[in-house]
């Protein structure tokens, strides 16, 4: 039990890694979303100003429409296989990564 509990503990730090990976993507994401949201926010703005802002506004609700779908999008499919395996390397091998 003390071994699994080892092995457990290992399997948390053997995902720094990917952790680091998996930040460093997610910020560069959301800086593209947030430059495509003030695209967005100026175009709604021009939208509201103008006479006949309605080209604007259907612009940045297609530009909303396409973010949204791309958060929606699936990924790629559960791996389990990849995380049993990375438990099993643990079991030999502490400094096994993911």
């Amino acid at each position: 039990m003390n071994r699994d509990h080892a092995i457990f503990a290992a399997s948390v730090e053997a995902t720094e890694p990917e952790f680091t990976e998996f930040d460093i993507s997610i910020a560069r994401v959301l800086a593209i979303e947030v430059r495509l949201r003030s695209l967005v926010t100026a175009l709604r703005q021009i939208g509201w100003i103008s006479e006949d802002g309605s080209a604007a506004l259907s612009a940045a609700g297609c530009i909303e429409r396409k973010i949204a779908d791309a958060r929606r999008r699936q990924l790629a499919p559960l791996n389990t296989e990849t995380g049993r395996r990375l438990l099993d390397l643990l079991k030999t091998d502490p400094t096994a990564t993911l």
